[in-house]
C-alpha cells in the first residue's frame, strides 16, 4: 500500500512545489492526461476477460480526479474543500508530521526576551541607515540565531496550501520566521565623532555589533527628535 502510494507522490509530484505558475500549468497537464486512463477503462470494460483491469483502471482515474479537483480550487481560486484528504496522504507519504496543515491559527513565535513584550499598536516604527559592513553583521547574526535555535525560518511550519490560505486571508507579506523576533540584545550608543545614534545588536552584549544608524523616529528625524525631547 506504501509503495502505491510512494508511486502516487511521483506521479503527483505537483503536490509540494512552491511555484504556483508551474503547479497550474502542471494541473492542467495531468487534467488532460488523465483522461487516458478513462479511455484504457472503458477499451478494457469492452472484453470480458479484461473488465477487472477496467474497473482499477476506472479507480485510479477517480482517484487521481480528486486529487485533480482539489488542485485546481487550490491553485485557482481563494476557496477551499471541506473533504478534503490530501493532509493525511501527504503524512502517509512521508511529510512532516509537525507540519501545520491549516491556516486557523494565527502564526505566534514563543521567544521573549528579557525586553519584554510590548502592545504593537503601541510601537513606534523608526528607519534605519545600514552600510553594506552592518548587513554583514545583520546576516551573521541572523545565522547565529538560526543555529542556536533562537530564530525559526521555516514559516512555522506550515505547508504550502496553509501559506496559500494564510496570504489570502490577511493579505500581508508572510515571513520566513513567522512574527517579528525582538533581539536578544540590543543597544543604542552614540558615535563620539558624528553623535549619531548607532544601534548595536547580538545575542549578548559582549557580542554586539553596530546593525545600523537611527534616522527616524516615527516621522521625525532623529536630531529633531532629540532636540525636543533629550
Amino acid at each position: 500500500m506504501i509503495s502505491g502510494l510512494q508511486l502516487l507522490s511521483q506521479f503527483l509530484g505537483y503536490f509540494n512545489i512552491k511555484d504556483k505558475p508551474k503547479n497550474r500549468a502542471i494541473t492542467v497537464i495531468a487534467f488532460i492526461v488523465n483522461f487516458y486512463l478513462l479511455y484504457v477503462a472503458i477499451d478494457n470494460f469492452r472484453y470480458k476477460g479484461y473488465r477487472w483491469q477496467g474497473f482499477w483502471y476506472l479507480l485510479a482515474f477517480l482517484v487521481l480526479e480528486y486529487f485533480l479537483f482539489l488542485n485546481f480550487v487550490y491553485y485557482f481560486t481563494d476557496k477551499t474543500v471541506k473533504f478534503d484528504i490530501s493532509p493525511y496522504v501527504e503524512k502517509a507519504l512521508g511529510g512532516n508530521p509537525n507540519e501545520t496543515t491549516s491556516s486557523n491559527e494565527p502564526l505566534f513565535n514563543q521567544n521573549i526576551p528579557s525586553a519584554g513584550l510590548f502592545d504593537q499598536q503601541k510601537i513606534m516604527p523608526v528607519e534605519l541607515r545600514t552600510t553594506s559592513a552592518e548587513q554583514i553583521n545583520i546576516n551573521e547574526l541572523a545565522r547565529l540565531l538560526e543555529k542556536k535555535g533562537y530564530l525559526h525560518l521555516n514559516y512555522s511550519g506550515l505547508s504550502d496550501r496553509a501559506l496559500y490560505q494564510e496570504a489570502n486571508k490577511t493579505h500581508e507579506p508572510i515571513l520566513a520566521m513567522s512574527k517579528p523576533v525582538q533581539l536578544p540584545y540590543y543597544d543604542l550608543r552614540e558615535d563620539s565623532q558624528t553623535h549619531e545614534l548607532l544601534v548595536y545588536a547580538g545575542i549578548n552584549s559582549m557580542t554586539a555589533k553596530p546593525v545600523g544608524t537611527l534616522i527616524k523616529i516615527g516621522f521625525t528625524p532623529i536630531m529633531e527628535a532629540r532636540q525636543q525631547y533629550h
